[in-house]
């Protein structure tokens, strides 16, 4: 049932695959309340500015 609803679901949630992206590299997520603003945290709370480029 579970790959039922994933596969049928419009949005599903990657929070999870998205947080770790974003604590491995400079990946970035956005909010679906705030359209085409990315956000990266700081998630260890050590190192310098981090940011990523259009490859």
């Amino acid at each position: 049932l579970a790959f039922y609803d994933g596969y049928r679901s419009k949005r599903l949630p990657a929070n999870l695959i998205q947080a770790q992206r974003d604590y491995f590299g400079a990946h970035g997520y956005e909010l679906l309340d705030r359209p085409g603003e990315w956000i990266h945290t700081n998630w260890t709370g050590h190192g310098g500015n981090v940011t990523a480029s259009t490859y």
